[in-house]
């Protein structure tokens, strides 16, 4: 019994601390952390350009953030155009440095849940049947 209580108080603490750092990092771009908030890291996923460009055109920008994870400001606008109302470029690598993405692409929901994505389909699948 007391192993169960420590495991739901640890896990209860790891949800709170991972919507923490979703709440700090959405301050410090600035995107609204109340809509799921799409990764994608152009410095730790060698593919991910190509891999998702024509997904990247499809997302509903009204229901999701977009933020681009690179140095290169110039090829993360390649990607999508940042607007700083739904598309951002994190130069900075704020989410890399706070473990909030590897490699593969995520999607980060406001409750602190990350979502990790495995191919353009997956992406699209879930975009598309989102439910706010």
């Amino acid at each position: 019994m007391n192993r169960l209580l420590i495991f739901l108080v640890a896990l209860l603490l790891g949800c709170t601390r991972q919507a923490k750092e979703f709440e700090d990092y959405s301050e410090k771009i600035g995107f609204d952390p109340s809509k799921p908030t799409l990764l994608i890291s152009l410095e730790n996923c060698s593919y991910c350009f190509t891999e998702y460009q024509e997904t990247v055109k499809e997302i509903d920008k009204q229901l999701f953030n977009l933020v681009i994870i690179s140095s290169q400001i110039k090829k993360a606008s390649l990607l999508a155009s940042p607007d700083n109302e739904s598309v951002f470029v994190d130069s900075e690598k704020y989410a890399i440095k706070k473990g909030l993405i590897k490699s593969l692409p995520v999607i980060l929901l406001p409750d602190g849940e990350k979502i990790e994505i495995f191919s353009p389909a997956q992406l699209l699948e879930y975009t598309n049947n989102y439910v706010l």
